[in-house]
């Protein structure tokens, strides 16, 4: 049986001294701070002489409250250290709807701390529910969930039956908009997390939760043309296809939040479209912050969420330990329960609604948001990121905070990482045109390569080969099994693991346990890489202790990281015969540029130019990895394919 809710009253941490004005009039009490070791007549003389009389004492500190006995408004000095304005502090509260004490699952990722912080709780922010629909009172009473009664929706569509009435024949949907946007403080059933967020629910799912990703992708697009700002997709498949990926890359682009379920399997494989990299992909936990066994993991998962655990007991309610929301009772149209429900789709959106009160506060850039949420998560399991648990729990009220921070103080662009001093001054030299670049045929013997991998790369794309080439060697493989995104950018922590393991392929080792050089690459899966590199000398950061991994690299940073590259392996530095280009005279990687041009790695893009900070884009990144292989081998660095 169900139990009432009994309200919890929580002060709110009181902000420094000073941080508030005064409320009311100048008689109004005033903390004053003595100074340290102040003798106590010393201390009644300097109240006196500001006209200020004790209304409290905090025995054993330098402080007391005091009320002005003037309109004079008294100032600190002498004795008085400082006078500052009494500071008002709310109360957390939780709802009035009747079940929320059953929905253990809102506290622990902070719900009254955020409704506090953000009692809009999402208004104004659009979210997409891609499901199996959604029992809105969109077409009428009958069919509608009585506690989504003063949720809004906006029109969405059924791509299953291709009309405009989204209604859910499958319940799924329904629970999912629940946890998003259920009803709140409206003195029925349970709550909502983003309550006032709008919901557009877009039907995906059939009656039996069965869709294609076909659908998918056409309602990721649908979602994003039509003004959603989060995508929730509590669904998923054991492999990508390129038209669920071309369709995230559009949305994401267009600045949607997507987040995704990890998967109910109980395997290391996240699923897809949660394993595309521009989608927050979320796992769950039970009651205790563990694992079920049933939640997906592995190097894609960005964090957790409550999925709940159906049999278990482990809060002692007497009620299975799921995610408790109404739905469709059986999934049949028309008939309502307060169900509990257990998997990763049920906890993929707190992430979702805890994204669309970010986006309310005014982030709204999709990697913004994605830096708010894990950089706030409490840390579960193995310190740091792990393929468990991400970067950890979702804290809604602390991501509220992290975002704000950034937003009042945003983060100034990296600064390029200064070229090592060089042993001996190079000489200069005068502009030589007529790079050109390096044959592959070492490093990719024709027989060797397996061609035509990748569905999305066609045979006139003159990186083709090298695709095929550094996929072949294992060193940069497909966003998906047939896809390889050749235009896509590269991140710095991507670029790290790439060329760790080119390192590696020729034959170097890298440390197993290298120290943890930066600050802010803690929860990204190329940690250890970045460290590895970072332990060698051939990654640096900004000089304050941060590494930028979700900054794209340019083209003149990949030169420098392969020319550090080849040198740790050939333990000799690489050398410069020319000045190649006009572009980039006195560019930060300017040496490394013409070292990558001399030796035929990095060819201009004409009229005797690099674009030194053009994006280095995934096709261009293959054949400048195939080309660096190719003169090891020249070197004898390392041996060619066979």
């Amino acid at each position: 049986m169900l139990v009432a809710v009994l309200v919890a009253v929580t002060l709110l941490t009181t902000a420094p001294a000073g941080a508030a004005s005064a409320s009311g009039s100048d008689r109004d009490p005033v903390v004053v701070r003595f100074a340290a070791g102040t003798p106590a007549a010393e201390r009644s003389q300097a109240l006196v002489a500001r006209g200020l009389e004790v209304v409290d004492t905090a025995p054993g500190t330098d402080f007391v409250l005091a009320r002005p006995t003037t309109s004079r408004r008294p100032a600190a000095g002498g004795a008085v250290a400082e006078i500052s304005p009494t500071v008002a502090v709310q109360a957390h509260t939780t709802p009035n709807d009747p079940l929320y004490s059953s929905q253990w699952h809102l506290p622990m990722v902070q719900s009254t701390e955020a409704w506090t912080a953000q009692p809009a709780a999402g208004k104004g922010v659009v979210v997409a529910v891609i499901d199996s629909g959604a029992a809105s009172h969109t077409r009428g009473v009958h069919t509608a969930a009585p506690d989504l009664a003063d949720t809004t929706f906006v029109a969405g569509w059924d791509f299953v039956e291709d009309d405009a009435t989204p209604d859910d024949s499958n319940g799924h949907g329904t629970h999912v908009t629940g946890t998003l946007a259920q009803s709140t403080d409206n003195g029925v059933g349970v709550a909502g997390l983003s309550h006032k967020a709008t919901i557009m629910p877009i039907r995906v799912l059939d009656a039996n939760g069965s869709g294609s990703d076909w659908n998918v992708a056409k309602a990721i697009r649908f979602a994003a043309d039509n003004g959603a700002k989060v995508a929730n997709l509590s669904l998923g498949g054991p492999t990508g296809s390129t038209v669920v990926a071309d369709a995230v890359t559009y949305a994401s682009g267009m600045g949607v939040v997507i987040v995704a379920s990890t998967g109910n399997e109980g395997v290391s494989s996240v699923s897809y479209p949660a394993a595309f990299p521009e989608v927050i992909a979320v796992g769950a936990v039970r009651y205790d912050k563990t694992r079920p066994t049933y939640s997906n993991y592995g190097e894609e998962i960005d964090l957790v969420g409550p999925g709940g655990d159906l049999s278990v007991d482990q809060n002692k309610d007497r009620n299975p330990d799921g995610v408790l929301q109404q739905t469709l009772q059986g999934g049949e149209i028309g008939k309502f329960c307060y169900c509990f429900m257990a998997g990763t789709s049920m906890a993929v959106p707190h992430v979702s609604a805890a994204a669309a009160m970010i986006v309310a506060g005014g982030t709204t850039d999709p990697a913004a948001v994605r830096r708010a949420l894990v950089g706030s998560a409490e840390d579960l399991g193995p310190a740091g990121w792990d393929p468990q648990y991400g970067a950890g729990l979702l804290q809604t009220a602390d991501a509220l905070s992290f975002a704000a921070a950034a937003l009042a103080a945003p983060e100034p662009k990296p600064e390029p990482a200064p070229e090592p001093a060089a042993t001996e001054p190079e000489p200069t030299l005068d502009y030589e045109p007529g790079v050109t670049a390096r044959a592959i045929d070492d490093s990719c013997p024709e027989g060797w390569v397996v061609e035509g991998g990748f569905t999305d790369v066609p045979s006139s794309d003159v990186h083709s080969f090298p695709i095929d080439c550094v996929a072949t060697w294992g060193i940069a493989k497909g966003i998906t099994a047939t896809t390889f995104d050749p235009s896509g950018t590269v991140s710095r922590a991507q670029m790290a693991s790439f060329v760790a393991r080119t390192i590696e392929e020729a034959g170097h080792a890298l440390p197993a346990d290298p120290p943890d050089a930066f600050s802010d690459d803690g929860t990204s899966v190329h940690h250890l890489r970045i460290n590895q590199l970072a332990a060698v000398g051939v990654v640096k950061g900004s000089g304050d202790g941060r590494y930028w991994p979700e900054a794209t690299v340019s083209r003149a940073a990949m030169a420098t990281f392969l020319v550090r590259a080849h040198d740790l392996i050939v333990d000799q530095p690489m050398v410069a015969t020319g000045n190649w280009f006009t572009d980039d005279d006195g560019h930060t990687h300017e040496a490394n540029i013409n070292k990558a041009a001399s030796a035929g790695i990095a060819a201009g893009t004409g009229d005797g130019k690099f674009s030194p900070d053009a994006t280095v884009r995934r096709n261009q990144m293959a054949s400048f990895i195939a080309r660096t292989l190719d003169l090891l081998i020249e070197t004898g660095a390392t041996t060619a394919p066979s």
